[in-house]
């Protein structure tokens, strides 16, 4: 035989699967009883309402695992869209270089089109303090008040 039929032989057990730490062993089904009819009945129920109904899917398979994205802000998120102002529009591009969600604390290139004739393409880097329990909505830093923080916002 070839080495196509050695590989499928039926004999062999696949390879079992291996998990990422905090992945479900295997996925929930939701089993439904036939009820007690004549043959060929199809109508089915489920086992129980309050059974059926509290069954909560796993999450997504490998969210455990270092570099997966649970969020639309990673390393590497690009962004586009415009800015308006005074009657104006301006494309813009935001891409994050580094996101650190731990730390709250993220930075990257804001890049606009057309806003002085000098550069028609301006790109700056910022950072940024994402709002968390580590750093909330008002900042208590720069000698800002909850009116300052409310007025720029």
């Amino acid at each position: 035989g070839s080495g196509a039929e050695r590989a499928a032989s039926p004999g062999r057990a696949p390879a079992p699967a291996t998990l990422a730490p905090g992945d479900p062993p295997e996925m929930p089904v939701r089993s439904e009883r036939r009820r007690a009819g004549g043959a060929g009945s199809s109508t089915s129920s489920p086992a129980s309402g309050a059974a059926a109904s509290s069954l909560v899917p796993p999450p997504p398979i490998n969210t455990a695992q270092p570099g997966v994205t649970t969020s639309l802000l990673y390393s590497g998120a690009k962004f586009r869209g415009q800015q308006r102002s005074k009657g104006n529009a301006y494309e813009v591009e935001v891409v994050m270089q580094h996101v650190d969600m731990e730390n709250s604390y993220l930075c990257g290139y804001l890049k606009i089109k057309g806003l002085t004739e000098e550069y028609p393409t301006l790109t700056t880097f910022f950072e940024g303090e994402i709002i968390s329990k580590k750093h909330p909505f008002l900042t208590r830093k720069w000698d800002a008040d909850e009116d300052v923080d409310r007025k720029h916002w």
